[in-house]
């Protein structure tokens, strides 16, 4: 579906959307109780959906209330045939835990997600016992278990997602486990597995080091009744732009942790110039002169995209480094975005692990988003201070992590068409 946004002020407050990360981590733990959990705010994004669809093809009963999801695992038999959509964090997250069955599963994928490597999970899986293949490193993917107790390798540089689910399904395996993990990445990811581990009564040994070491003692039960997904602020780093671009925005409902890479947002306004005030999970960000900044997003590549709506309207060069691994993800986004918003008058510069943006301000125009949902936020948000109509081919894409962006968008003030 198409929408195009005018330059405009906004103004107003909004409630954070929940977090698809926190909530797919919650899925795929209470999939591994002996009792139901229900999940209070969850997220119903495609993603958060396609980790409650793999839960529900893994046995649980999947049962959607009102603000309310419960989930009863072993309500009914498994599912040879599963799916993760477009969620690169589902298809990498419920992959072991899949493979504590033993009987051959395959996890599907559709549309970007089958252009993003699975290979990393190869041979740790094979050395934990598990028979995996997958199509020249891409999904879908079949596994065989039982996977088993050990110690195993795991280079982190591409994704942690993978580790994430290591972490969630070898407690339940006899034994004690070791994971000795190389060039982590994202690694406030891996702190928020541990920390819904641990409100599941799971607990790792984390040994900083590198390698970084992980042990655990196996046969041990997950358990949590009740689990409450928090504020994302992935999501809501947007709205916190929008405020900085074009007037004044609050944002409740985030949580006041570091647990969450995005919460970087805040440092990169502070510096570019808005005002920023923290009122214990209420933030709000108002417009002032804005100048350039520099940021290393390696423990929070998701910001980029809005980013650069923020860096295109800053004063000087802006630098974000750390972004080499934006390649794999919905889309090529460091291309993606050079691209788009080059066709806005954007001044943008790429090399492998760099971005540079030249500020000043874009003008209208049509633009694709490549069916990517982050770089279709990012496009509607850098309009808000531009000098023209911007007309995106597809904003439905948001669908996959904050459904109601545009709406709530509109909400504050900007014009959508």
């Amino acid at each position: 579906m198409p929408g195009k946004i005018f330059p405009g002020p906004v103004s107003g407050t909004v409630f954070a959307p929940a977090s698809k990360s926190f909530m797919q981590r919650a899925v795929a733990c209470a999939l591994l109780c002996g009792s139901e959990t229900r999940i209070h705010n969850p997220s119903l994004s495609a993603d958060g959906k396609a980790a409650l669809g793999l839960a529900a093809g893994l046995g649980a009963d999947v049962e959607v209330k009102d603000k309310i999801v419960v989930i009863r695992p072993g309500a009914h038999g498994l599912e040879h045939l599963l799916n993760a959509g477009e969620s690169g964090l589902s298809l990498r997250l419920f992959t072991p835990i899949a493979a504590l069955r033993a009987e051959q599963l395959e996890i599907g994928a559709t549309g970007s997600l089958l252009r993003r490597p699975v290979g990393m999970m190869r041979a740790p899986l094979h050395r934990l016992g598990v028979d995996f293949s997958s199509t020249d490193g891409f999904p879908p993917v079949q596994v065989r278990g039982p996977l088993k107790g050990g110690q195993v390798q795991v280079d982190a540089s591409v994704t942690s997602q993978f580790l994430s689910g290591l972490l969630i399904a070898l407690p339940v395996c006899e034994g004690e486990s070791e994971i000795l993990v190389s060039r982590m990445t994202s690694r406030p990811y891996v702190d928020m597995t541990l920390q819904v581990l641990e409100r599941f009564d799971i607990h790792w040994q984390v040994v900083e080091g590198e390698p970084l070491l992980f042990r655990v003692s196996g046969g041990t039960s997950f358990h949590c009744p009740d689990f409450t997904v928090p504020g994302d602020w992935s999501g809501a780093a947007g709205l916190l732009v929008a405020g900085a671009l074009a007037g004044s925005v609050t944002v409740n409902g985030l949580p006041d942790d570091l647990l969450q890479g995005d919460r970087a947002i805040l440092d990169v306004l502070k510096e570019a110039g808005a005002m920023v005030l923290v009122a214990g999970e209420s933030v709000s960000v108002s417009k002032k002169h804005l100048n350039a900044f520099q940021i290393d997003v390696t423990n929070c590549p998701d910001l980029v995209p809005v980013l650069v709506s923020l860096a295109v309207h800053c004063r000087g060069e802006s630098r974000i480094t750390g972004t080499a691994r934006l390649r794999f993800k919905e889309s090529d986004r460091v291309l993606v975005l050079k691209r788009e918003f080059g066709r806005l008058g954007a001044r943008i510069t790429i090399s492998e692990d760099e971005i540079r943006i030249t500020g000043g301000s874009i003008r209208g125009g049509a633009v694709s988003a490549a069916g990517d949902h982050r770089i279709a936020m990012a496009l509607g948000v850098a309009a808000l201070n531009g000098k023209g109509g911007v007309e995106i081919d597809d904003i439905s894409s948001v669908d996959k992590s904050y459904p109601g962006f545009f709406e709530d968008l509109a909400q504050i003030g900007a014009r959508i068409e």
